[in-house]
């Protein structure tokens, strides 16, 4: 377990250190991303290590319905982490949407992982994520949030995170383990326009779906 901690020391460190020394880490330019990086890669592999290696006890188990919040909380979780680089709506409403990303990510995995070694890895990760948070709030004042985009995207983001982790699972039958492959879904997506009526956004929707799937399996669309 010790090589587990040591792993999330080093991983907070390496991730503070910019925000806790700033002057420091100026001064060191390239090298000191070097040394962050290796910190970085130095840690991961401590983590890894110690979580295989700990001699663990079940802390808790929850009920079977936290499966199913723990597939939200992914796709959630997953959403945040990559939504910063679309230009909708969510983006403006939340300060640190990949830090959040990484809480809700954390959480998901608490629940389903009861365990000593789970608690400490993601239990210390989702700690992380809001000291530094709470950190970068101190040191860089309030938030101007970026441009406003539109909700298209940001649903569009959503559909294509949801299209992959749903293709990503195989369906096997309960009873025999016969494999049937995987599922795929396709998106329509369609956003309101100030006047249109609800049958106006649904038709939309809908066009842009069948346009996703003559373009193939596993597509979405975003109407204009």
């Amino acid at each position: 377990m010790i090589w587990l901690i040591l792993g999330l020391v080093i991983w907070s460190a390496a991730h503070l250190f910019k925000r806790v020394a700033p002057r420091q880490r100026e001064a060191l330019g390239n090298k000191g991303r070097a040394l962050v990086a290796l910190l970085v890669l130095i840690s991961l592999g401590l983590m890894i290590m110690g979580y295989r290696a700990a001699e663990t006890d079940f802390l808790y188990a929850l009920p079977g319905w936290t499966w199913h919040a723990n597939n939200a909380l992914m796709l959630a979780a997953l959403f945040l982490m990559d939504i910063g680089r679309v230009k909708g709506v969510v983006r403006t409403k939340i300060r640190h949407p990949m830090l959040w990303g990484v809480t809700l990510w954390a959480a998901a995995h608490l629940l389903v992982n009861g365990d000593t070694a789970a608690v400490v890895l993601f239990g210390g990760l989702g700690l992380w994520a809001l000291l530094e948070m709470e950190v970068i709030n101190q040191a860089e004042g309030p938030w101007t949030p970026p441009e406003r985009g539109s909700y298209a995207k940001d649903a569009m983001m959503l559909a294509d995170d949801m299209s992959k982790r749903i293709a990503a699972r195989e369906v096997r039958a309960k009873s025999s383990g016969t494999s049937f492959g995987h599922m795929t879904v396709s998106v329509g997506v369609a956003e309101y326009v100030k006047g249109e009526g609800a049958a106006k956004v649904v038709d939309r929707a809908d066009s842009a779906l069948y346009r996703a799937k003559r373009d193939g399996r596993n597509r979405n669309f975003a109407a204009e």
